[in-house]
């Protein structure tokens, strides 16, 4: 479909859709596309759009859409599960900070945060029918805008390296530690052995 409505811009590296309505997003699947529409070319500035664009292809190129696709499909699978809302949630914030941090390792945050801003107020202020955003795709303005605004403006102290390591350190201990016991117990049969009900505490009648 997007071969048909969209033309591809060299220049822009993305597939550019005709329409009034400012977006950019990414579709995923194979060969994972950034589109952006003509609103957006005309609304942002030069370092604005160059900012959203990089923050879409850290979108494709971290298979984000991949991981949002999992966290949904568990959520409509296990509607009364909590924990697989709360995790779509939750996932939906963190790939959208993350592609901040890659988009903005290279383009001014401000620029970013300002292409945002323009964005949202487009849509919000806008009569015409929204951008025809794919399904599976991941937009420009997704997660938490006001979050992802106040850590644009303000970016949090990055940890130190000791931190960095000894959390590091805790993740792959916590993967590591059940493991370590399964082994263990393919050669000492006792740590997977019951103990006997005489060893347990009594308790009271």
């Amino acid at each position: 479909m997007l071969t048909l409505v969209g033309r591809i811009s060299p220049e822009l590296g993305a597939t550019v859709v005709d329409h009034p309505q400012p977006a950019a997003y990414v579709v995923g699947g194979r060969g994972r596309r950034v589109v952006v529409t003509t609103g957006a070319v005309h609304a942002l500035t030069g370092p604005e759009l160059a900012a959203v664009l990089a923050h879409e292809r850290a979108h494709a190129a971290g298979r984000h859409d991949l991981l949002l696709d999992g966290a949904r499909l568990l959520e409509k699978a296990f509607p009364r599960v909590l924990l697989f809302g709360t995790a779509r949630s939750q996932l939906c914030r963190l790939v959208e900070m993350r592609a901040d941090e890659v988009a903005t390792s290279h383009h001014a945050p401000i620029s970013l945060a300002r292409a945002m801003v323009t964005i949202a107020t487009a849509a919000a202020t806008s009569s015409v029918p929204a951008s025809p955003v794919l399904a599976g795709s991941v937009a420009a303005t997704g997660g938490d805008a006001m979050e992802r605004l106040n850590r644009l403006l303000t970016p949090p102290v990055p940890l130190r390296r000791a931190s960095q390591v000894a959390i590091g350190a805790g993740v792959a201990a916590l993967a590591f530690v059940p493991a370590a016991f399964l082994v263990a117990a393919q050669f000492l049969p006792m740590l997977s052995a019951c103990p006997p009900l005489s060893l347990l505490p009594s308790l009271p009648s």
